[in-house]
């Protein structure tokens, strides 16, 4: 088995960049602050606090594992890479999720005690659930409880390794456009974003976990995303961390 730092300075060669100093820059500023851990996707580089979405590399397992500059006490930021709430749960897949986690916990970036806030569902949403709706008589209902069940799976293994976790909601839909590919109007999808909240919400009053989300401040009543918070057209800008000031995030 290969020491770890031997790992860091291989990929640091192959132009990967020096996860060691930023490891260690990471672990001090968490513990000094005892900031929230936000992992998953690249919506978790909103909680950095700065329009930035450049990330600073933490480790490789498998692929790339970021955090960025982070500007906010509260957060520290773990990108994942583009993870699908329904692959949370197992091994193998493409952007390798729980194999990431393993490392995180390995490494002790992730320890006992400390309070998780999971970023995923957005990119489901976005790219997945109208596709498979589509092939299952338009019913995103059915196609979205199956990725919430296996994401409620991810979220209980993260607990068992004693980890006290929370999720947040993803946000209001961008335009349809290529570059995200997206599938489904915006109204669509954002109906699926609702239903996702909604029942990841039940999930968790059920098994005693938080939902924080800014879904519901960010559309109209026709659900039309109000675009103001949007970054790229995508991301979430630092004017919806404003929104932030009156949520509570429940961590169990």
């Amino acid at each position: 088995m290969r020491i770890a730092i031997f790992d860091d300075i291989i990929n640091a060669l192959r132009g990967k960049g020096h996860p060691f100093i930023n490891r260690r820059n990471w672990v001090k500023r968490h513990v000094q602050h005892n900031t929230i851990v936000v992992i998953g996707d690249s919506h978790t580089l909103f909680f950095a606090g700065n329009d930035h979405l450049k990330g600073k590399k933490l480790g490789y397992c498998k692929g790339i594992i970021n955090t960025a500059d982070e500007r906010v006490e509260q957060f520290s930021v773990i990108h994942l890479g583009p993870s699908l709430a329904y692959n949370t749960n197992k091994y193998g897949t493409t952007t390798r999720t729980l194999e990431k986690i393993d490392y995180l916990i390995k490494h002790r970036l992730l320890r006992p005690g400390d309070r998780v806030l999971c970023c995923f569902g957005e990119i489901d949403i976005r790219a997945h659930v109208m596709k498979h709706a589509g092939l299952n008589s338009g019913d995103y209902k059915s196609v979205t409880d199956t990725i919430l069940s296996n994401y409620l799976d991810f979220l209980l293994n993260l607990r068992s390794k004693g980890l006290k976790v929370c999720c947040w909601g993803p946000s209001a839909q961008c335009r349809a456009n290529a570059e995200h590919s997206c599938r489904g109007t915006q109204v669509e999808r954002n109906r699926a974003t609702r239903y996702f909240i909604e029942r990841l919400s039940a999930l968790g009053d059920k098994n005693h976990f938080g939902v924080v989300s800014l879904f519901e401040e960010m559309v109209d009543k026709d659900l039309v995303t109000n675009e103001a918070y949007l970054l790229d057209g995508f991301h979430l800008n630092q004017k919806a961390m404003a929104l932030l000031e009156n949520k509570e995030f429940f961590f169990g």
